[in-house]
């Protein structure tokens, strides 16, 4: 799948992160929630029996072996299937994951090694990445392609009335001490009810906050 080849060049480029020094300030985190309000929805527009749910759990796994949940984090589902045309008729071969996907890495090839704080700075690029896949289905006319919800105190979430096809599933939020973004891969079929569990942290920095 696109993410499971494109998230190993992220893991690369991740591990080559320097230590936190300092936490600079996650401003587009609160304009990018702010425009969902009248952007993506939690469900599709209307129900039939081809669509499906996502439900599951988020946490991270400590070295010790306890479980912590992402408490009130923040899930994105973004469509891996291309669109057929744009709101103007005309073709695009991108999708909301691969937008996602292409501006994460072109943020990461930016950041100088060894800069302060650059794990922090690696969360405020996904939250970057999730604005600029936000702007593309708005500007295509693709709302459909992104969903969003959030999780409750225990990591829970649910996402309903959701098209079959695969889907990158990016979650930004706090797990113990941590900061933390999950991506895992997951493909609906029609009509299912998929239970997932998400676990796949690919970055986790200290709230020092």
């Amino acid at each position: 799948m696109i993410t499971s080849r494109v998230g190993a060049l992220v893991l690369v480029l991740l591990l080559l992160s320097g230590p936190v020094s300092a936490k600079p300030k996650e401003k587009t985190i609160d304009a990018f929630r702010d425009s969902q309000q009248s952007s993506p929805s939690k469900t599709a527009p209307s129900a039939s029996p081809s669509l499906g749910s996502i439900s599951g759990r988020v946490f991270a796994i400590t070295k010790a072996g306890d479980l912590k949940p992402a408490r009130i984090a923040h899930v994105y589902l973004l469509s891996a299937t291309k669109m057929n045309s744009t709101k103007n008729g005309e073709s695009n071969q991108d999708t909301a994951l691969i937008v996602f996907l292409r501006k994460y890495l072109e943020l990461m090839k930016e950041k100088e090694p060894g800069t302060n704080a650059s794990c922090h700075i690696d969360l405020l690029n996904v939250s970057k990445s999730l604005s600029a896949a936000l702007d593309w289905t708005k500007n295509n006319g693709a709302t459909s392609s992104m969903y969003f919800t959030d999780t409750d105190e225990d990591g829970f979430f649910q996402i309903a009335n959701l098209p079959p096809g695969d889907y990158g599933m990016i979650v930004r939020g706090q797990a113990g001490s941590n900061d933390a973004y999950w991506e895992q891969d997951v493909s609906l079929k029609p009509g299912e009810a998929l239970m997932v569990k998400v676990s796949s942290v690919q970055v986790a920095c200290l709230n020092t906050d």
